[in-house]
């Protein structure tokens, strides 16, 4: 027995095309399609009334999503919606990775190492997520979460702290030249002036 290939695409597409039937109001057309996948002689009513009661409870359910996301009880769930992205983006982990070549050309590399300095980071990057697979698997998504931000915590802090030793360092020069000008200028007057 050859099955229809036709009749595979249409068993394929038949849930959300008579889902799609039904919410436009469609339902003579929805029940002939049911009857043209599921033979003509079959008894498609049943089905199509459990179609009809799901698109309706569907229908229900989506009528003031967006004011149920802000409540009380969704905000934690909608912060860590916004929150994980929003961090990602900010550590520009996302931007290093797809300039990676143009970054390592720019700092110095040749073309070839900047090629294989992009594929050893694309490496890494995978290895890294296998790893996190088995241990989210094993610890849980809390952990994995715990234990990345605390990573980015500490990479940031290093990150900032020794941008601002340069640039405490490079003020405090810039202040000694200062402070060594304007001494040198104050002595000299309060020295003319006894």
């Amino acid at each position: 027995m050859t099955s229809d290939p036709n009749e595979e695409q249409a068993a394929q597409f038949s849930n959300t095309l008579h889902s799609s039937l039904v919410q436009r109001g469609k339902l003579h057309d929805a029940r002939a399609a049911l009857r043209r996948v599921r033979g003509v002689d079959a008894d498609v009513e049943a089905e199509l009334k459990d179609i009809v009661h799901s698109v309706d409870e569907s229908a229900q359910l989506a009528e003031g999503a967006f004011r149920r996301i802000v409540r009380r009880r969704y905000r934690p769930y909608l912060v860590m919606a916004v929150a994980i992205p929003l961090f990602q983006q900010l550590t520009g982990v996302i931007v290093i990775a797809f300039f990676s070549p143009v970054l390592f050309r720019m700092v110095g590399f040749g073309s070839d190492t900047a090629l294989m300095s992009a594929v050893i980071l694309g490496a890494v990057n995978l290895v890294s997520i296998i790893i996190s697979t088995t241990v989210v698997d094993r610890y849980g998504r809390k952990f994995l979460f715990m234990i990345g931000g605390a990573q980015m915590i500490l990479c940031q802090v290093y990150y900032h702290s020794s941008i601002m030793h340069l640039l405490l360092s490079e003020c405090s020069n810039i202040f000694a030249l200062a402070m060594d000008g304007i001494g040198r200028w104050q002595w000299r007057g309060f020295l003319e002036q006894k």
